[in-house]
């Protein structure tokens, strides 16, 4: 792990997370905080006031009155969701100058990313999770590793995608034979660089192998049910041609039910096109 960990100090810019989104996690976790509190640190951020005045006046929330101020912005979406968005944009802001040459096309990346993220959270609330936002946070992350390799080794990484591909085999087996690991590690060691909690790390490290989680990880296995779908849906592109295998231990321990897939699906499209504009957009 000494190599990911020194990968990931060699990415400057990944290094740390924006100032913006540190103060308004300290708010959020703290109980005497107010949304006129959260307002003012968002408030010096123009880009991020934009975006969010745009999502509480978007579909995704489908409120009837025009939302014109911050603080009624924050009450529309709520402290927690505000923080998903907060990191979203901040990490999207970490990589804006990237992708200019690189093989993958960013926009397709953040579609992936938001879909899983997206995706992550709708599972959570089918399955009667009372705390469903982090998994937003866990499926937007969960690829971000790739990020760095490909900044880092372009052409190996080229090479990787064009094995795999020609192979048809999936890019994170053929990252571990070229690198001796792959993107998921090297995301879940930019996560916890960053200080975020322990089963965020531990779920995009296990994102395609859930059951090397720990005991009854219910993130790690909603984070790989989500990657799935949104290949097998064919939201975005993150890099693979082809759809992960998904973990029957996984689908089994979430108690989903096929039934639920196909009404789950429609309310993801839904929201997929609003928070593209919002987070992926330039």
């Amino acid at each position: 792990m000494d190599d990911l960990a020194i990968l990931v100090q060699q990415v400057k810019h990944v290094s740390s997370l924006p100032t913006v989104f540190i103060k308004v996690n300290e708010l959020i976790n703290d109980p005497q905080s107010s949304a006129s509190d959260l307002g003012q640190v968002i408030e010096k951020d123009q880009s991020l006031t934009s975006r969010l005045l745009r999502l509480a006046n978007s579909a995704f929330y489908g409120f009837p009155g025009r939302i014109d101020t911050v603080s009624r912005a924050i009450t529309i979406i709520g402290f927690k969701q505000l923080r998903d968005l907060v990191l979203a944009t901040s990490v999207r802001s970490l990589f804006s100058g990237f992708g200019k040459d690189s093989v993958i096309d960013m926009r397709t990346f953040w579609e992936h990313s938001i879909a899983s993220a997206i995706t992550c959270r709708v599972l959570a609330v089918y399955k009667g999770d009372r705390a469903p936002e982090s998994h937003f946070v866990a499926g937007f992350l969960h690829d971000f590793g790739r990020l760095i390799l490909l900044e880092h080794y372009p052409q190996k990484c080229e090479e990787v995608f064009r094995i795999a591909k020609d192979e048809r085999r999936l890019v994170y087996e053929v990252e571990e034979e070229m690198f001796g690991f792959s993107h998921a590690e090297v995301g879940a060691e930019l996560i916890k660089s960053w200080r975020l909690p322990d089963s965020l790390v531990e779920a995009i490290a296990c994102h395609h192998h859930p059951e090397k989680a720990s005991a009854a990880s219910e993130l790690a296995d909603l984070v790989h049910l989500a990657n799935v779908f949104t290949h097998a849906c064919w939201f975005g592109f993150s890099g693979d041609h082809f759809v992960p295998p998904l973990s029957k231990a996984a689908w089994q321990r979430s108690g989903l039910k096929v039934s639920m897939l196909e009404p789950a699906l429609h309310k993801i499209r839904e929201q997929v096109d609003d928070l593209m504009d919002l987070v992926g957009g330039s």
